[in-house]
């Protein structure tokens, strides 16, 4: 079975040579790869077009100006031959059988619309940090209209079928536009699985989290609480009206969502900074979070070290790329 990867960029000198070498050496061989630059301007669109050269499956396309990932994902999904489509980042690595068992798996599952799976979390220097394995229940999140039993998946390790986003409208123009798409599919009754395989080392940028982690934030509730209302039965609103919503609320309710959402992003950050052995801000980041909101995040922190422990055979090193794939791309028409 065909399958369309699809692969937005902008400026990725650094990691694209090795995101593209990771899809042209699939076990499964059958799949074009489309590679939508954003309008880079530090080298990534040279070494694109140097590959693309020598691979027939990759079909090149540019923005003649930044326009965001949104837009560079809808290009591709316009362009698509194929009717699965793979969904990949531009800085991480596949595993060799990511495409073969995905496929199978929606092979075997034609109810499932999208599937999502486990990946390995690398940092900017392929040192393996972790493992990620995202769990939904889609039932019981539907039933208590709860979107964080629902979309909480890892986008580029996302299958779906095309034809489903695209009667959706494909991807809004949000920070958090995955998110946004899984809650549409959920509300209008398509199915998402999660496969706890892992299928791509996923690389974390701390830097990039911590700085614009507010609005990563603030773009999540407000999807979130927009999916509660279409589960309602009611219209969404726009982001400027959520906005005057919470500026209206009672000083009882802002003190009550200032700390909920305070704990949230001090232990998301104190996460990130584990990950990376900053012990000093994941001490003071996390004492925040525990502080604030101790009945949640005391019983989170128990279960984060209860799997690490039971993990703690995971590699820590660092992998050279060589030993990740072995880059062999094929001459255009061969």
């Amino acid at each position: 079975m065909s399958v369309t990867v699809i692969v937005p960029t902008h400026n990725r000198a650094k990691y694209i040579e090795a995101c593209i070498g990771s899809v042209l050496t699939q076990s499964h061989e059958d799949f074009e790869l489309i590679v939508v630059d954003d309008a880079s301007t530090d080298g990534t669109h040279e070494i694109l077009a140097a590959l693309a050269k020598k691979d027939a499956r990759i079909r090149l396309l540019r923005h003649p100006t930044n326009r965001g990932g949104p837009a560079a994902r809808n290009l591709g999904l316009s362009l698509a031959k194929y009717d699965l489509i793979a969904c990949m980042d531009d800085d991480d690595i596949m595993l060799p059988d990511r495409l073969k068992s995905q496929i199978r798996f929606m092979e075997e599952n034609p109810d499932v619309s999208v599937l999502s799976s486990a990946a390995y979390m690398i940092d900017v220097d392929n040192k393996i940090i972790g493992k990620s394995v995202p769990t939904i229940d889609m039932e019981r999140g539907l039933a208590r209209k709860d979107p964080g039993l629902i979309v909480n998946i890892i986008h580029p390790t996302a299958m779906y079928r095309r034809d489903v986003v695209l009667g959706l409208g494909g991807y809004r123009n949000y920070l958090l536009d995955d998110r946004d798409l899984w809650g549409r599919m959920a509300t209008a009754g398509f199915k998402i699985a999660v496969s706890p395989e892992p299928v791509l080392m996923h690389r974390r940028h701390s830097s990039i989290m911590t700085t614009r982690i507010n609005e990563i934030f603030e773009n999540g509730d407000f999807i979130d609480f927009n999916m509660i209302r279409r589960l309602n039965g009611n219209t969404e609103i726009s982001l400027e009206q959520y906005r005057e919503m919470l500026h209206s609320q009672s000083i009882w309710k802002k003190c009550r969502n200032w700390r909920l959402k305070r704990s949230a992003v001090a232990y998301r950050i104190a996460t990130l900074h584990y990950s990376s052995g900053n012990w000093l801000p994941f001490m003071k980041n996390l004492a925040v979070a525990l502080s604030l909101n101790p009945s949640k995040y005391v019983v989170r922190t128990i279960a984060k070290k209860g799997k690490y422990l039971l993990r703690k055979s995971t590699p820590k090193h660092i992998l050279p790329l060589e030993m990740i794939f072995v880059i062999r791309i094929k001459d255009a028409g061969s």
